[in-house]
């Protein structure tokens, strides 16, 4: 990118360069997150400290999960071994830390250094989970990534403070298409119905992302003082991510594995396949939302609301796990695609609406301060998610009450 200008004076070529930028960035981001979460039960299955079978890398490229067969009773539950919620604490707890830290070595690192920093951290995190076949060296290739993608986020979010205000929009379609095409991508690669590779082949092709990273330049500049009174007229926006995030985040690590239904109503999908179908109509339900700003804006008021529509489904999702109401796989699936859009449109329209509302020169730590709220809140829905999940597997059987 060119050097920083008054967004007045940027000709629209060189703008239009910068949105695509900025929209690459947002896809590269969040690209590997999403298949590490989409992944999270294959990750933990193909260890060597679980029940499963050793599967290298380079002793098959066929699934991992030959077993994944749909289930004939829905009433005798398969839990995992393992909630998705310990991969999920290692897949945000670091990205939180980073964010926490990001602002303070904003005047120190350059945005061109830190781009460097998180592509790199990102190859290293995917060949050790790709390679890797013991459990701790897994899950520390996943703290990586999660650290990586927190820096990366609190980098370029806080740098669309010196464009235009579209490339807020921009970023967050990129984040947002990022998540439908990982998770498509990913599924593909490993449903034993379609290109039946194993989840560490899978996870490797993702390396092309950091070389995109590397590809797509920016360039630097400074960052504005930070004010505690800022901070303070932010504390309604971090109080909406933490709500919004730990909602779904706790359906989505904790409650979809074990929201899962017989050859009858899954249209014969396996208890697997179901989980990653699960995570790609979420990303599809995101990918619309966050790339609805220009069509559709929300106000201070709605967004107030939505996260409290989360929970709302988060409990749906609680009390489905031990009396099944929601009577099919599709019904179970259109939820999780609302939640991903509920989700969404909030991402999309604080962050449009702290951009739009501070003043230039808080600018870009106001989106740097509201950023690890919604990491702070998947946090504490993943230490929450295991808890919740083993309660609900070690101590009730589901009833089924509906279904047809």
């Amino acid at each position: 990118m060119a050097e920083m200008q008054t967004q007045e004076k940027i000709e629209p070529k060189e703008r239009k360069r910068n949105l695509a930028a900025f929209w690459i960035f947002g896809f590269c981001k969040n690209f590997t997150f999403v298949v590490m979460l989409t992944a999270a039960q294959d990750i933990l299955a193909k260890s060597k400290d679980t029940l499963h079978n050793d599967n290298r890398l380079n002793s098959s490229t066929i699934t991992d999960f030959d077993d994944d067969h749909c289930i004939a009773d829905v009433s005798q539950r398969k839990c995992f071994e393992q909630s998705a919620g310990v991969l999920l604490i290692c897949n945000i707890l670091p990205s939180l830390i980073a964010k926490l830290i990001a602002p303070f070595t904003f005047g120190i690192v350059s945005y061109g250094v830190g781009n460097w920093v998180v592509c790199i951290l990102q190859a290293i995190s995917i060949l050790m989970v790709a390679l890797s076949d013991g459990m701790w060296v897994n899950l520390i290739g996943v703290g990586i990534g999660a650290f990586s993608n927190g820096l990366g986020e609190s980098y370029l979010l806080s740098m669309t403070a010196l464009y235009h205000k579209d490339t807020v929009a921009v970023w967050a379609s990129g984040t947002g298409l990022a998540g439908v095409v990982s998770s498509l991508f990913y599924s593909i690669l490993t449903d034993r119905k379609m290109a039946a590779l194993s989840s560490s082949w899978a996870i490797m092709i993702t390396l092309f992302v950091p070389v995109l990273s590397i590809v797509t330049n920016m360039s630097e500049r400074k960052e504005p003082i930070s004010k505690f009174k800022t901070f303070v007229g932010l504390l309604k926006f971090i109080l909406i991510f933490v709500v919004l995030y730990f909602a779904q985040y706790f359906v989505n690590q904790g409650l979809l594995e074990i929201t899962i239904y017989d050859c009858a109503h899954s249209f014969g999908k396996g208890p697997y396949a179901q989980y990653r179908w699960y995570q790609v109509l979420y990303q599809w339900g995101v990918f619309l939302s966050r790339s609805s700003k220009k069509f559709l804006t929300f106000g201070l008021v709605m967004m107030l609301i939505f996260p409290w529509l989360q929970v709302l489904l988060a409990i749906a999702f609680v009390v489905n796990a031990m009396f099944v109401f929601i009577p099919h796989f599709a019904i179970a699936s259109f939820l999780v695609l609302l939640e991903g859009i509920i989700g969404g449109i909030v991402y999309v329209n604080v962050y449009s609406y702290v951009h739009k509302n501070t003043p230039e020169d808080v600018r870009e730590f106001a989106l740097s301060v509201v950023s690890p709220a919604q990491t702070l809140g998947v946090v504490l829905a993943a230490f929450a998610a295991i808890p919740a999940h083993n309660l609900i597997c070690d101590y009730t059987t589901p009833k089924i009450l509906w279904l047809f």
